[in-house]
C-alpha cells in the first residue's frame, strides 16, 4: 500500500502505458481477490484528468467491473453514474460533440468512449443532445463514432416503440454492415419488457438476424441486465434449436462463454451447472463450458465478497 501510494502521488509523471498497466493490474488484483474492488474507486479518481484513449479503455473496464455490483442498488448506481460523468468531465470538454480540424485519429476515436460514458451518467444536457441529433440526422449520417451510443441512449428512454420500430426498418433496408452492428447493439440495449421479448423472437427470424449475425443479437442482448433472465431462459428452452443451426459452426462454442460472461448471481451459477453440465459429453463445447462455471464462480464470489464494500465506498462518495 505504501507503495501504490508512493506511485499514486507521482502518476503525472509515468509513461501512458504505466498508467496504463498501473489500473490494469490493479483491476486483476481486484478480480482475483488480492485487493478489494472498492479500492478501484479511489484509484479512477485519480485518473479524473487521463487524456490517452489507450488508458481511458482500460478505465471503462474498472468501470465495468463496478457495474457489477449495483445492478440491484438504484441509489448507489446512481453515486456510480455520477461519478463517472466526474471522471469523463474534463475530457468531455475538451473534445465536445464534433471533429475539431487536424485533430488526432486517437481523440477522434476517443471521442466516442467518453461520450458513452457521459451518456451512461445520464448527464441531462448530453442526453439531450443525443436525441436532437437522432431527431435530426439521418442515422446513416451520424458520426460513426457517436452513432451507437446516440441510438442506444434513444432506444433506453425511449416513450414508445417508434425508435425500435425506425431502427429494425434500417437495418432491414441497409447494407452497410457497420451500420447494421451499431443498429443493433442499440437496440439490445433496450430496457423495455415489451421489446426484449420482440427482439428475443427475431433470433428465428432469418429475414432480420442471419445465422451469422445470431451470435452478436444473442450475446448483446445476454449481457443487457433488462434482458438477461428472459434469453437465458430462451436459451434452455431453444437449445435444440441452437444445436441445429450451429452445431458444426465456429459459433456453436461460444454460447456458454457468453451466458457465463453474462450471469451473476448464485441461483444463475447453479442454472448454468446444471443445464450445460450434460453438454460436456459434446466435446465442441466441454472445454468452453468448464471455463465458464469457473469464469461465472469467481464472479459470483467477487460480487458475493466486495458488494457492500463497494456499495458503502459509492454512497459515501
Amino acid at each position: 500500500k505504501e507503495m501504490l501510494a508512493n506511485i499514486l502521488n507521482s502518476l503525472e509523471e509515468l509513461s501512458d502505458i504505466d498508467r496504463l498497466q498501473l489500473l490494469h493490474e490493479q483491476t486483476l488484483l481486484a478480480q482475483a481477490g488480492l485487493i478489494s474492488t472498492a479500492e478501484l474507486i479511489p484509484l479512477l479518481q485519480r485518473y479524473k484528468d487521463e487524456s490517452i484513449e489507450a488508458v481511458w479503455n482500460i478505465i471503462s473496464v474498472a468501470i465495468n467491473e463496478l457495474k457489477r455490483f449495483v445492478e440491484t442498488d438504484e441509489t448507489a448506481e446512481k453515486k456510480l453514474r455520477k461519478f463517472v460523468g466526474t471522471l469523463a468531465r474534463t475530457q468531455f470538454e475538451r473534445l465536445g460533440w464534433e471533429t475539431k480540424p487536424g485533430e488526432p485519429d486517437t481523440d477522434t476515436k476517443f471521442r466516442g468512449l467518453i461520450i458513452a460514458q457521459m451518456l451512461y451518467s445520464e448527464d441531462e444536457a448530453v442526453v439531450a443532445q443525443a436525441k436532437h441529433l437522432f431527431d435530426t440526422t439521418a442515422i446513416e449520417d451520424l458520426d460513426p463514432e457517436l452513432r451507437a451510443s446516440i441510438m442506444a441512449v434513444n432506444v433506453r428512454t425511449a416513450k414508445d416503440s417508434s425508435v425500435i420500430d425506425t431502427l429494425l426498418k434500417k437495418h432491414r433496408e441497409t447494407s452497410n454492415s457497420e451500420l447494421q452492428e451499431d443498429i443493433v447493439l442499440a437496440l439490445t440495449s433496450t430496457k423495455d419488457d415489451a421489446s426484449i421479448d420482440r427482439l428475443i423472437k427475431l433470433f428465428k427470424d432469418p429475414s432480420v438476424v442471419r445465422l451469422q449475425d445470431f451470435p452478436r443479437w444473442f450475446g448483446w442482448l445476454m449481457r443487457n441486465r433488462f434482458g438477461r433472465e428472459k434469453v437465458w431462459t430462451w436459451t434452455r428452452d431453444n437449445w435444440d434449436w441452437i444445436a441445429e443451426q450451429y452445431k458444426g459452426d465456429m459459433h456453436f462454442d461460444s454460447i456458454p462463454r457468453y451466458v457465463a460472461s453474462s450471469l451473476i448471481t448464485p441461483s444463475q451459477l447453479d442454472d448454468y451447472i446444471e443445464f450445460f453440465t450434460p453438454l460436456k459429453k459434446e466435446i465442441a463445447l466441454k472445454r468452453n463450458i468448464e471455463i465458464g462455471i469457473g469464469e461465472l464462480t469467481g464472479r459470483v464470489e467477487l460480487l458475493e465478497r466486495d458488494g457492500d464494500i463497494v456499495r458503502k465506498a459509492l454512497l459515501d462518495l
